[in-house]
C-alpha cells in the first residue's frame, strides 16, 4: 500500500481506540455523578452535579458522532485499501501471463 493510506489508516486506528477510551471513562463518570445525584444532601448540589450530567451527556453524544465519523473514515479505507490489493493482483497476473 502507498505510505500515505497505511500512515493515515494506523493514525485513525489509534485515534478510534483513544476515543473509545474517552467515551468510557466519561461513561463511568456519568454513572458516578448519576448516583452522586440521588443521594445530594441539598438541593443546590443536586443542580450542580445535574448540571455535570447533563455536560457529560452532551460529551459523550458529541464523541460517539466523532466515532460513527471515524468507523465510516475506517470503511472508506478498509474498501481503498481492498481496491488497491485487487489492482495489485490483476497487475501481478497480467505480467505472468505475458
Amino acid at each position: 500500500f502507498p505510505v500515505t493510506i497505511k500512515k493515515r489508516y494506523e493514525g485513525l486506528i489509534a485515534a478510534i481506540e483513544k476515543m473509545e477510551s474517552s467515551v468510557g471513562r466519561d461513561t463511568e463518570e456519568l454513572n458516578f455523578q448519576n448516583g452522586k445525584v440521588s443521594a445530594s444532601f441539598g438541593q443546590l448540589e443536586a443542580q450542580i452535579r445535574q448540571a455535570k450530567v447533563a455536560m457529560i451527556e452532551e460529551r459523550v453524544r458529541s464523541k460517539k458522532e466523532k466515532l460513527t465519523e471515524m468507523y465510516a473514515t475506517k470503511a472508506e479505507l478498509d474498501r481503498k485499501m481492498e481496491q488497491l490489493k485487487e489492482k495489485e493482483k490483476r497487475k501481478w497476473k497480467a505480467l505472468r501471463l505475458s
